[in-house]
């Protein structure tokens, strides 16, 4: 669990508790499968935040080939022929849709976040990136107001 400094306050949290967004940093925790994680970063360290979608259109296209090439065989009564291309077509379709990804990338000069989103609507992907860089924008702001203390 993420523990805020005295002058932190929280502007945002995932429903999981997974990514917390907060006046100082951004903070990532992921438990899966025996793996677990944890990231953070000072907002006035992000160098970039962007968002990218991964998919393999060639399994789709291969999947289509395949049904094809099944009807064609069973418009010849190839029954067999057609059986093992329909259950190929639909492997390459069901792989097709598991390795699907959308992940949002939060990089600073030492690290990247990555954060699942793929569930999220493309309009909720983009108000987080924002306000990150809202709340980035603020601390900079206010990191360049304070004085210089020299110790």
């Amino acid at each position: 669990m993420l523990q805020l400094f005295p002058d932190e306050q929280l502007l945002t949290q995932s429903t999981d508790g997974g990514v917390t967004l907060t006046t100082h940093r951004i903070a990532c925790e992921y438990r899966e499968w025996g793996r677990s994680y944890n990231q953070s970063i000072m907002l006035e360290h992000i160098t970039s935040c962007e968002n990218a979608y991964n998919s393999y259109v060639s399994l789709l296209i291969l999947g289509g080939v395949c049904l094809v090439g099944g009807l064609i065989a069973a418009a010849n009564n190839g029954t067999n022929a057609f059986g093992i291309a329909s259950l190929l077509a639909l492997t390459l379709f069901l792989v097709y849709w598991l390795t699907r990804s959308n992940v949002v990338i939060i990089a600073s000069p030492s690290t990247r976040m990555r954060i699942k989103v793929d569930r999220m609507k493309r309009e909720r992907v983009l108000e987080f990136i924002n306000r990150v860089e809202q709340a980035k924008h603020r601390r900079i702001l206010s990191l360049s107001n304070k004085p210089n203390i020299i110790v």
